[in-house]
């Protein structure tokens, strides 16, 4: 039988926070990774198979078919647009060739996971969770995504290439942020 000995004083959550304050990975917590195009096809109800990039017609069309984007605070789903300012396309209309699409993201996934520094033997699945779109001058203001299930462990951005500038994405951790933007000609993950 053993045991552990600790301080006088010291508690069991003291000494687990300590451990992990000195466990230190060798991943990050962000990534960006880009991918060619040619295995991802996405046809949206009423507006057809996008082209990649993506028109400046096709993105009016979008923006005919979405509604605003609502955010979740806790258990509720808000609308604000002070907070939140961008349109969403309803998860039911995105029709993603899967067969051709995993052949781009089961490798990718498989690359941020190890940029992460996760487990090798772990593995990701990425779910659709909604596509946006952001017209000039919109936004999501600075926000900590809230889980959609208990063995979520972090928020996937596919930015399809467009034309667009700006409308970067800043991932923030403590006090360290970085800036990501898309890209006219490959998928940016």
């Amino acid at each position: 039988m053993g045991s552990t000995l600790r301080p006088m004083g010291s508690s069991v959550e003291e000494d687990l926070s300590a451990l992990l304050r000195s466990v230190h990975g060798g991943g990050s917590f962000a990534t960006r990774r880009t991918a060619p195009i040619g295995d991802l096809a996405i046809e949206v109800t009423e507006v057809g198979e996008l082209s990649l990039p993506v028109t400046a017609a096709q993105a009016r069309k979008l923006r005919l078919v979405a509604r605003p984007a609502k955010y979740g605070r806790g258990e509720q789903t808000i609308l604000d647009r002070a907070v939140r300012d961008t349109w969403e396309v309803p998860r039911s209309r995105v029709r993603i060739d899967k067969r051709r699409w995993n052949r781009t993201l089961g490798p990718m996934l498989d690359t941020i996971r190890d940029d992460l520094g996760l487990p090798g033997a772990s593995s990701l699945r990425a779910q659709l969770h909604s596509m946006l779109l952001y017209e000039r001058g919109q936004f999501f203001a600075a926000h900590q995504d809230s889980e959609k299930h208990d063995q979520m462990v972090a928020t996937l951005v596919v930015m399809l290439p467009s034309r667009s500038t700006g409308g970067d994405l800043v991932v923030s951790h403590r006090s360290e942020s970085v800036r990501y933007s898309g890209s006219a000609s490959s998928l940016t993950f």
